[in-house]
């Protein structure tokens, strides 16, 4: 006899168990019945089917534990004793059919047999002789917990239910597993596979799975796709019908679309902001939930498809050719908790839509300058918002991220369950898998003193460049600004004053009050006249007209640096290439530092923090405008920026990485790189080894696996 001596009295622990499974056979939807689970031989209904079963014989056994208890006899619960009642060879109560709207209830009849059964504390003392040898009641109830914590993680797996599992509860059974079946022990009269190596950062259920012979890493969404991810071989990416067939039978697969370059919505759905750098994928997947997204990644995993992620279509990195792109837009919902003052928001939302959500409750998000743009890529890229320098990067403020990694899973990750891949998903932009929502904090600002200042750029520019330089040597961090260049065309949609004028563009956003503000812009002010000034108190909810950017997709070329210091020298170039007339360039600078400086939340990959300003430099692309011809200017401004750069924002990091594209790919690992310190790079580089060795994710700014020796 062995005793296992894990849980002295494993009754609590069962309750535990109970609790979680009943709960999870509550969630099981109507047309889950019959889909996959980590148990081969089960669909849904038969796993839940096999669990009441299982729970119904648990109870006779401590019926017959007691039974000898008050005896002092051997309790017999193996097969000889119950086999004739299990319809078959596996050792279990056989049951007659229930509803599928009647498990919850046939569940509950089991449990509460079980509950009572083993009441009477004689029972755990009692010997018994089970399949598994002769133990004490104790030990072959703590069985029947194995069963309710395994069989909860199969459930939950198989229905896609993400909820938290009781991760102590898993322990003290992985530790009851270990001694109860060792890896010789597999076969009948237990029903186990052979044990599976755990993945790197797997949890307790997931250890506990491997040691049982499950994949860790199941999912209903890969079982699904195997057949159409096989093809006729496994990895081939051509041979006509093939694919073709494969890709077929994904799209019936997907509750979203599946389109390839032939169909004629393909266009439509490959559409970027900027309309220069356009994707040209062999298919595209409109994803309609995180299912979904399982599905497409496990289908290019098994074909070697190189994967490119897309929601708004305004971060796009490059020009991707072949592979598949995951459109996210579809993905959509927002619900904020007014009292944790917290969003969850899907990956197809943008800011415009969480902004106003946001108001009803007092509260804003840390939203960029375009609140247009989509939520999920401007939070991975770092996020400079619009208050970026009171509450630092908005990629401090999340919470939680749930992303299908590149094998497929669905991962609810935060800084304490999973530090590594948090890390890298916040300022590793696409490189680690497609991310479906996030958790973002939300603060207590309801309004802004803000607005612009517009100074004539042909005759002002010179000044205003330098007093805005000399005006943020000493700005409180809750006053965040920029300074734009930029050629107002003479057309309607332009407000009058700046029609065909260079015009000089000063964004403020304060969050102190009306007369603070006034009194901190007036060194702007008195520069000279304006030729409009647009600074007022304002609700949060217009902080869109701050920068006022355009919405609609255009064609442009640019590229960003960002500098320690903001030199004469630099000011200097901004005027000849703005006042040149040749090539029209629109130059930004941001003023960055302040909480910027600092990390206000959990470790994250956003680089290069002690940046003090940003420079943009774009040139819209429209007839003999080439980007052939813009760059060499853009060059040229940031040449003299050069000395005093320290590197490039990922965030901003768009047209200028095909430039580096083009130029091979040791030039675009260098851009790359650029945006980091380098022992942070060599981390993602190393994290990108454990989470995407085969590079899946490539067909953006890259960031390589390291090569693991």
């Amino acid at each position: 006899m062995t005793e296992l001596n894990v849980l002295p009295d494993p009754r609590p622990f069962y309750e535990r168990a109970a609790d979680q499974l009943a709960a999870l056979i509550d969630a099981v939807r109507p047309e889950q019945w019959t889909g996959p689970t980590p148990c081969s031989e089960f669909d849904v209904r038969e796993l839940v089917r096999h669990v009441v079963a299982g729970t119904r014989t648990f109870a006779e056994m401590g019926a017959a534990a007691a039974a000898a208890a008050a005896t002092g006899a051997r309790a017999e619960a193996g097969p000889d004793a119950m086999g004739e009642r299990t319809g078959g060879s596996r050792w279990e109560t056989a049951i007659d059919d229930v509803p599928d709207d009647g498990w919850v209830t046939a569940y509950a009849q089991a449990r509460a047999q079980l509950t009572a059964a083993w009441a009477d504390d004689t029972t755990l003392d009692a010997l018994m002789r089970v399949p598994w040898g002769e133990l004490p009641g104790r030990d072959v109830l703590l069985a029947g917990v194995l069963d309710a914590v395994a069989h909860a993680w199969d459930l939950a797996r198989a229905i896609g239910d993400r909820r938290e599992l009781d991760q102590e509860l898993a322990g003290c059974t992985l530790e009851a597993a270990h001694r109860m079946l060792p890896p010789e022990r597999r076969g009948a009269p237990t029903p186990f596979g052979p044990v599976r190596p755990a993945p790197e950062g797997a949890d307790a259920y997931e250890e506990l799975a491997a040691w049982l012979g499950r994949h860790a890493k199941w999912s209903a969404s890969t079982d699904a796709v195997s057949a159409a991810a096989a093809g006729s071989a496994a990895g081939a990416v051509d041979g006509g019908g093939s694919l073709d067939s494969a890709i077929d039978a994904l799209a019936t697969v997907l509750k979203g679309s599946v389109l390839r370059p032939a169909d004629q919505r393909y266009d439509a759905e490959r559409g970027t902001f900027n309309s220069a750098v356009q994707h040209r994928p062999a298919l595209i997947a409109g994803v309609a939930d995180a299912a979904d997204v399982c599905a497409v990644v496990a289908f290019a995993a098994a074909r070697g498809l190189p994967v490119a992620v897309q929601a708004t279509g305004h971060g796009q990195a490059i020009a991707s050719a072949g592979g598949i792109l995951i459109n996210t837009r579809r993905l959509r919902g927002v619900s904020i908790d007014p009292e944790a003052a917290t969003a969850w928001v899907a990956a197809g939302v943008r800011w415009e839509e969480v902004v106003p959500q946001a108001a009803q409750h007092g509260l804003a998000p840390l939203n960029g300058s375009a609140p247009h743009v989509g939520v999920v890529g401007y939070l991975l890229g770092g996020g400079i918002s619009l208050l970026a320098r009171q509450y630092g990067y908005a990629a401090d403020r999340v919470r939680t991220i749930e992303v299908v990694t590149p094998d497929a899973v669905v991962r609810r990750v935060t800084a304490d369950s999973e530090p590594d891949l948090f890390w890298a998903l916040l300022g590793g932009r696409d490189n680690f898998g497609v991310v479906t929502r996030v958790e973002i904090d939300l603060i207590p600002v309801t309004r802004l003193y803000g607005g612009g200042l517009y100074f004539d750029g042909a005759t002002q520019g010179a000044d205003i460049l330098r007093a805005y330089r000399a005006w943020t040597a000493d700005l409180p961090e809750e006053l965040t600004s920029s300074i734009a260049l930029f050629p107002a065309p003479d057309i309607e949609a332009v407000p009058a004053p700046l029609r065909g004028r260079l015009v000089v563009h000063v964004r403020v956003a304060y969050t102190g009050s009306v007369e603070e503000g006034e009194r901190l812009v007036e060194p702007l002010r008195a520069v000279g006249p304006r030729l409009m000034d647009s600074l007022a108190d304002m609700p949060y909810t217009a902080c869109a007209s701050i920068f006022a950017e355009p919405t609609n997709p255009m064609p442009y070329d640019g590229d960003t640096v960002l500098l320690g210091e903001l030199t004469q020298e630099t000011l200097d170039a901004i005027v000849e290439v703005t006042g040149s007339g040749d090539v029209p360039c629109i130059v930004e600078v941001r003023h960055l530092g302040g909480a910027l400086t600092r990390r206000t939340g959990a470790a994250n990959s956003v680089g290069l923090r002690d940046a003090a300003y940003l420079l943009g430099v774009l040139s819209p692309l429209r007839g003999p405008l080439t980007a052939d011809v813009v760059r060499p200017i853009h060059r040229s401004l940031l040449a003299v920026a050069a000395p005093a750069t320290v590197g490039r924002p990922l965030a901003f990091m768009g047209p200028s990485g095909q430039h580096a594209g083009e130029a091979g790919p040791d030039a675009a690992e260098e851009l790359v790189r650029s945006a980091y310190r380098p022992d942070d790079y060599e981390r993602l580089r190393a994290l990108k080894a454990v989470y995407d060795p085969q590079n899946l994710f490539r067909l953006n700014h890259n960031i390589r696996p390291a090569v693991r020796r």
